[in-house]
């Protein structure tokens, strides 16, 4: 079988040259990335598309919410990449980039904060079409050598799904007063390495909760964990907000402190300013999860896109 990953934008180093990187936004990422992982693994059935006209000539397509017009008609496999869209009815397969999905969470102070899981059109009941597969890591990541006491805090994301409050001018004139300096990168998914916390507080939508819609709030199921893994592989302390993506995989603090709003980050932020052994203790932690972590082995990624497309009768091919 002949797979196309669908990505209308066009990408001739991924094609030319696959050691050049380029930096993807959205919908791009969704398709692009994991493209770039299996194509630079040895896999020679695999294809990038960035032309809708040609997708009439693969048998199983790969593709995102925001693209489902161009391929919708067309008598073909379909698979979705489910990021912070909702699901699209029809479909063969889901890949759900969000262990959330396949992991009940009875929190209440989750529920409160995101609203009821699996409601409106965030579900599929039919579950044998879901696989879970690790969105993919951003390329370009580099490790740090934090030092104690912490001092640059580093919000990488988009600015948009940072609350206001803690890119405020007052608020960073604050933090300064104690020796933490925040860093925000609004356009890049990657490090610079000089990194000694890394945070990401996100906003929460009310309308998200009912529609699962632009989904900026990390609605049950859609947002991913790669922040975390993020972390873990930059070898930095991390401050999230409580949210379903990151809370199934967290076991303790140590993986990551919470913080849902500018003065519960700043109290995080000071603990780990104050307690040397909680700051080592969770750059080690991270460390230890190097196993589990698609930062550190893409052959996870791969060994998960053989599970999913033997659910479709397809399967990798290698060189």
């Amino acid at each position: 079988m002949k797979i196309a990953f669908y990505c209308d934008l066009k990408l001739n180093n991924y094609l030319t040259n696959p050691i050049e990187y380029k930096y993807l936004h959205g919908r791009h990422s969704a398709t692009g990335y994991y493209f770039w992982i299996l194509k630079n693994s040895g896999i020679k059935n695999v294809y990038l598309v960035q032309d809708k006209n040609d997708l009439i000539n693969y048998d199983v397509i790969v593709f995102h919410y925001d693209n489902y017009e161009d391929i919708k008609s067309l008598n073909k496999i379909k698979i979705q990449v489910v990021t912070d869209r909702p699901m699209i009815e029809g479909c063969h397969l889901y890949i759900m980039a969000n262990q959330s999905f396949f992991i009940k969470i009875n929190d209440f102070k989750l529920i409160q904060r995101y609203g009821i899981e699996n409601t409106f059109n965030t579900w599929i009941t039919d579950k044998s079409k879901l696989s879970f597969i690790h969105y993919p890591p951003t390329f370009g990541v580099k490790k740090c050598q934090p030092e104690h006491p912490p001092k640059i805090f580093k919000f990488v994301g988009r600015k948009h799904t940072n609350i206001s409050e803690i890119q405020s001018a007052n608020f960073i004139k604050y933090c300064e007063k104690y020796d933490i300096n925040l860093i925000f990168d609004y356009e890049n998914d990657a490090n610079s390495g000089d990194e000694d916390v890394y945070f990401c507080i996100r906003n929460v939508l009310d309308v998200c909760k009912l529609t699962g819609k632009n989904n900026n709030s990390g609605k049950y199921g859609h947002r991913t964990s790669n922040r975390l893994y993020q972390s873990w592989f930059m070898r930095t302390p991390a401050i999230f907000n409580n949210s379903p993506e990151m809370q199934c995989i967290r076991s303790n603090e140590l993986d990551y402190l919470i913080a849902n709003n500018q003065d519960e980050f700043l109290q995080q932020a000071l603990r780990l300013k104050n307690d040397k052994d909680l700051f080592k203790a969770m750059i080690e932690n991270g460390e230890s999860k190097n196993n589990l972590n698609p930062y550190h082995n893409l052959a996870i990624i791969i060994d998960q896109w053989n599970d999913a497309f033997s659910k479709v009768n397809a399967k990798l091919i290698y060189d």
